[in-house]
């Protein structure tokens, strides 16, 4: 914007020869200099903010200008406005056609290159006066297209596709041009392997148990066993699974141990099996509980 470099160099200074503490548990740190950026609250942040989005305004006015970007004209004296801005907000006023919605799209991306300031789309809104809003709706989308019923894909390739991807595409649509949409319901997750559709980890150990153990499959039953507490059962998928951290365990995961003997008996490599069933102090608790039930 052509200031000049003495000019440049105070708000450089002020911007570096600030410096800042903070807060821990009530008592200050000790200072430090800023890095980059301005303090929270500093009067200069909205002086800064209000010289950067001078150029956005610059811009758009180059751009109606050169007849890149069309304006809308008010009332009898066709009073030509483009833009309107305050603080932070901006209403883009246009002509209600695609190429000139292309060309503010162009004309923000170029503003986000030379000024580091990304607009967010996401958080924007499209509005269009005498325009039907389906028409909106598709062009905020951009890519589908809504005709009551159904969506239809727009697509826009900078190459097309070929081959593999080609073959893909027309998967793609196939799967779009059957999903029927209604305005009588809201969006909803659908599980199409449950008969009402809504997904449950009941339904789900169900089918595995039906599909996978009635093939003759060595897999075991999913189903929990209700007849122990929740975190028994847990106890002993781990051991199962070999995923209790013993020190042989730890090992196979990378971890620096200093031995890998049993820190109990001093007897052997600690192991999910020696640790509940082989060492001396399991196999007492094991020769309890066969006594408890008559076992022995």
């Amino acid at each position: 914007m052509a200031f000049e470099v003495r000019w440049r160099k105070w708000i450089l200074a002020c911007l570096k020869s600030a410096s800042i503490s903070i807060l821990v548990n009530g008592s200050p740190t000790d200072e430090f200099n800023l890095g980059r950026g301005v303090r929270q609250g500093d009067p200069l942040s909205s002086f800064l903010f209000n010289l950067v989005a001078e150029g956005l305004n610059l811009l758009t006015k180059a751009s109606v200008s050169c007849n890149l970007y069309k304006g809308v004209e008010i009332g009898e004296d066709k009073i030509h406005i483009s833009h309107l801005k305050y603080v932070d907000d901006m209403i883009f006023f246009g002509d209600w056609n695609t190429t000139n919605i292309l060309n503010l799209m162009k004309l923000l991306k170029c503003f986000e290159l030379t000024s580091g300031l990304k607009i967010n789309i996401h958080k924007s809104h499209l509005f269009g006066v005498g325009v039907d809003n389906s028409e909106v709706e598709s062009v905020a989308m951009d890519r589908i297209v809504w005709d009551g019923s159904r969506c239809t894909p727009q697509w826009h390739w900078t190459r097309e596709p070929f081959g593999r991807s080609a073959g893909e595409l027309d998967s793609l649509n196939g799967m779009l041009d059957a999903a029927i949409l209604t305005l009588e319901k809201g969006d909803t997750w659908r599980w199409h392997l449950s008969n009402n559709g809504l997904f449950t980890t009941k339904e789900l150990s169900i089918l595995i148990d039906d599909k996978l153990l009635n093939a003759g499959t060595n897999c075991v039953e999913t189903l929990r066993n209700n007849l122990v507490p929740k975190k028994v059962e847990v106890f002993v998928w781990r051991a199962r699974r070999r995923r209790i951290p013993v020190l042989e365990e730890l090992d196979k995961r990378g971890i620096d141990l200093h031995s890998l003997r049993c820190p109990v008996c001093d007897e052997d490599i600690e192991t999910v099996e020696h640790s509940l069933i082989f060492s001396k102090h399991a196999y007492g608790v094991w020769a309890k509980v066969y006594d408890w039930w008559g076992l022995v």
